[in-house]
C-alpha cells in the first residue's frame, strides 16, 4: 500500500511538472524560447497552424495579429500581413507579397528579461 502511494505522490508531482510554463516549441519553421523568437511564414501553414502559433506566442508574452490573410484552393498560405507585440511593448509588423514556396518572411527577436 506504501509502494502505491509513493507512486501517486510522483505521478502528481510529474504531472504538475508538466503544466508548467513551457520551456520552448520547436518545429522546421519557427523557434519559440524564454530568450529568443523566431518565425517564417510559408505556403505550408494552413489557418489552424498559424491559430496555433498564435496560442504558443501568448504562452510566453507575444501577441501576433494577422491584419491580412490569403489562402488557396488547398487551404495553403498564401499572403500574409501580420502584428507582433514584445512583451517590452514593441511590435514589429510585415507584409508579404503572394507567397512562393521559398518565401519566409517573419519575426526574429532575441531578449534577456532585463539581465
Amino acid at each position: 500500500m506504501m509502494k502505491l502511494k509513493v507512486f501517486f505522490l510522483f505521478l502528481f508531482l510529474g504531472l504538475l511538472a508538466c503544466n508548467s510554463k513551457p520551456k520552448g516549441i520547436s518545429n522546421a519553421l519557427y523557434t519559440i524560447s524564454e530568450n529568443e523568437l523566431n518565425i517564417h511564414f510559408s505556403t505550408k501553414y494552413k489557418s489552424e497552424d498559424l491559430n496555433n502559433i498564435q496560442l504558443s506566442l501568448d504562452s510566453f508574452g507575444f501577441y501576433i495579429v494577422y491584419d491580412s490573410l490569403r489562402f488557396d484552393e488547398g487551404g495553403y498560405l498564401k499572403q500574409i500581413s501580420a502584428t507582433i507585440y514584445y512583451p517590452d511593448n514593441s511590435k514589429s509588423s510585415f507584409v508579404s507579397r503572394e507567397l512562393k514556396d521559398t518565401d519566409g518572411p517573419g519575426f526574429s527577436y532575441r531578449y534577456n528579461h532585463g539581465e
